[in-house]
């Protein structure tokens, strides 16, 4: 199995084409490229092989002179929405997302917690393929610090919703975070919404179901949340940069539906406004666009190409809805399975 480079990141299987050399490699051209002394974040997922890369990454970047915020394991939008709070001017994020757990990758993400664009990708790409791995002499070797970034996250989203209207609904939600890093952020975010939450699959790195949230993967959830009587089932991927939701009847609601739900509700509160949307996202973003007098804006498919459309053009509202994947540029500009 190759590695395989995207607009989203580099990922392949670890031990067959992706490991801690090739890690540690690309971490020290991306430290490079963004030069001595810049700050870089880092944080990954829960899967087994998320250590050892994070160690190897730290070390690529050090070895270029980059200074180190590890904020340690966190979901994806937790990492990007970092990368933007403390002023960095890189992130690097170690997930493998959806994929099954041998598999792991790395996200490079510019100022504001953005993915690369793919053409910086591309240049990067170029690089690697000379395979030259450099350090700076020891007396400008960069310094790692350890932060938990989790608690400042919670704090701006709870700011960014309506908590006391959340309160009213008295709602009682199932929630399935299957091991993955959405259990150190979802649970205590509805805490604090005063919703009723029953957690399950929440042991970190234990990987119950497959790790994709698709309805043939959560008929555990969707009966549970029957069975329970709850209001609503919520399921993350790995590293809870999507969410899919499950009725009170039980459905899995399509990706698309989850999207459009938020996408409608915003640009009928902001009362119009630009939206952006791969191309595989179904023609219901349309008929929203036209309902809610808004402008609607379709890229190729991948996050990277929607964040840099909607900085470009200063959308209200976008996303993929072939994945589930909410962007609220009022927050941070990339999918956010909490928020």
């Amino acid at each position: 199995m190759s590695l395989i480079f995207t607009p989203l990141g580099i990922r392949g299987i670890v031990g067959r084409g992706f490991d801690a050399h090739i890690s540690m490699l690309i971490a020290n051209i991306f430290g490079r490229r963004l030069g001595k002394g810049s700050l870089v974040v880092v944080g990954r997922d829960t899967r087994p092989s998320g250590e050892a890369i994070e160690r190897a990454v730290i070390s690529g970047l050090l070895s270029a002179g980059v200074n180190v915020l590890n904020i340690g394991v966190a979901p994806t939008p937790t990492i990007e929405w970092a990368t933007a709070k403390y002023d960095a001017d890189g992130g690097i994020v170690i997930s493998g997302s959806h994929n099954p757990p041998e598999w792991n990758a790395l996200k490079l993400l510019g100022r504001e917690g953005i993915l690369l664009h793919p053409d910086e990708m591309e240049l990067l790409r170029s690089e690697f393929e000379r395979g030259r791995f450099e350090s700076v002499p020891w007396n400008e070797l960069g310094r790692e610090e350890q932060y938990d970034a989790i608690g400042d996250y919670l704090e701006d989203l709870l700011k960014f919703v309506d908590i006391e209207r959340v309160r009213g609904y008295n709602l009682k939600v199932c929630l399935d975070v299957n091991g993955g890093a959405g259990a150190y952020v979802t649970p205590y975010l509805l805490n604090e919404l005063g919703v009723k939450t029953l957690t399950i699959n929440s042991a970190p790195g234990i990987f119950v179901r497959e790790l994709e949230p698709r309805p043939d993967t959560l008929e555990d959830l969707s009966k549970i949340v029957v069975a329970t009587g709850s209001d609503l089932g919520f399921a993350h991927d790995t590293d809870a940069d999507r969410l899919t939701i499950v009725t009170e009847g039980g459905e899995v609601m399509p990706e698309d539906i989850t999207l459009a739900l938020v996408v409608d509700y915003i640009l009928e509160k902001k009362g119009g406004g630009k939206l952006v949307v791969n191309a595989a996202s179904s023609r219901i973003f349309d008929h929203i666009a036209r309902k809610r007098g808004a402008e609607i804006y379709r890229t190729p498919v991948g996050e990277a190409y929607v964040t840099h459309k909607m900085k470009e053009i200063g959308a209200t509202v976008g996303g993929e809805g072939s994945c589930g994947g909410v962007i609220l540029p009022d927050f941070h500009l990339g999918r956010d399975g909490p928020l």
